[in-house]
């Protein structure tokens, strides 16, 4: 009896299982999708140029580099674009569990996030930088190892958390849910140093002027780097639309004039 019973509650989980697996993809395959005429792309909107919050007709609204492609995306389908705000570490488990249908955030590869998630062809080439307060002695820094026994920033969940945390294994890292509150611990002195994407740099010290740097002497760097669209695991059908998007953006040149158009529009806004 007492076999039979085990018997039953494995079954009994495994039946769960398969329902929650098919709640998730039945709302994410490209079918669905079409059938509601709607793509749902999730993003933390405080990474200029890729995505900041804009006002539009006195609405708030995500613009940026990963909004327009998202745009690129959803016309290819032939479908409404909705784009939903969350922080960075949740827009993973909210694409495995169907809750967006895809994400751009300047997300990177890693081989973690692609146990849970499937990547597209990266569409940025990316690379990180260090930034400090104005006027950090660039002397006493020469190397990634020098910031040792620093206070070092980051965005929780960024590949850049974990490339600090592979090159000073032992230093002090201090991760906030936004790139926004990362820059203000560091004004305030709660953090002495802050990794961030490169371009994503150039646009908080010029929004800065005159307060922060970036640190040009310290190379910080992952092979790994490069922004890519990220969906659920097994959705082939929307992922092989989605590379077809790039591949043709690139080939041309929309690309490169959505990034310039944005590194634009961004810089209006400081």
């Amino acid at each position: 009896m007492k076999r039979f019973i085990n018997w039953l509650v494995v079954v009994a989980l495994v039946l769960i299982n398969m329902v929650h697996v098919g709640h998730a993809a039945k709302y994410n395959d490209l079918e669905a999708i079409k059938d509601k005429g709607k793509i749902v792309m999730g993003t933390s909107p405080d990474f200029p140029p890729f995505e900041w919050l804009v006002i539009e007709d006195g609405e708030q609204k995500v613009a940026g580099i990963d909004a327009d492609l998202s745009k690129l995306i959803a016309e290819e389908l032939g479908v409404e674009l909705v784009i939903e705000e969350m922080t960075f570490d949740a827009l993973i488990e909210s694409v495995k569990i169907g809750k967006i249908d895809m994400s751009l955030a300047g997300m990177t590869y890693t081989k973690d996030r692609a146990k849970q998630v499937d990547f597209s062809d990266v569409y940025y080439d990316a690379d990180s930088k260090i930034i400090m307060l104005a006027d950090a002695d660039e002397e006493k820094f020469k190397t990634i190892e020098d910031l040792a026994d620093q206070r070092i920033g980051v965005q929780r969940g960024t590949i850049q958390h974990e490339l600090i945390h592979e090159l000073l294994p032992d230093a002090e890292i201090i991760s906030m849910k936004s790139n926004i509150d990362v820059i203000e611990g560091l004004k305030t002195d709660r953090i002495d140093a802050v990794v961030l994407e490169g371009i994503v740099t150039d646009e908080f010290i010029a929004a800065h002027k005159g307060a922060i740097k970036a640190m040009e002497n310290i190379e910080v760097s992952s092979e790994e780097e490069g922004n890519a669209v990220i969906v659920a695991k097994g959705n082939q059908e929307l992922l092989e639309v989605i590379n077809k998007v790039i591949k043709d953006a690139k080939e041309s040149g929309e690309l490169d004039e959505i990034v310039k158009r944005n590194l634009e529009k961004s810089g209006d806004e400081e």
